[in-house]
């Protein structure tokens, strides 16, 4: 049980013991950096999606809002010609 025996734990070896943990702590993985990467490029691509997504339900939205707005007209035209339609029959 003589420390001075020991390799890693030798008070005499502080050099040794000293370069083993700067070297382990300056090396990195280099995957982490890929892995970053491709994370951001999905976050990309799943922001486009939802972009595309919600640009279609407005577009969608805004057809039925226009086809609502051209019956309205026509029900509105109809009314001051003074032609009776199925929905001016049951509005006073």
């Amino acid at each position: 049980m003589d420390a001075k025996q020991l390799i890693f734990h030798n008070p005499e070896n502080e050099e040794l013991r000293n370069a083993l943990l700067i070297t382990g702590q300056s090396l990195r993985n280099p995957y982490i950096d890929l892995y970053h990467w491709v994370k951001g490029e999905l976050y990309d691509i799943e922001a486009m999606r939802n972009a595309v997504t919600c640009r279609n339900k407005v577009m969608e939205r805004l057809r039925d809002l226009e086809g609502k707005k051209r019956d309205t007209q026509k029900d509105i035209e109809a009314v001051q010609q003074g032609k009776k339609t199925v929905t001016t029959m049951f509005k006073n």
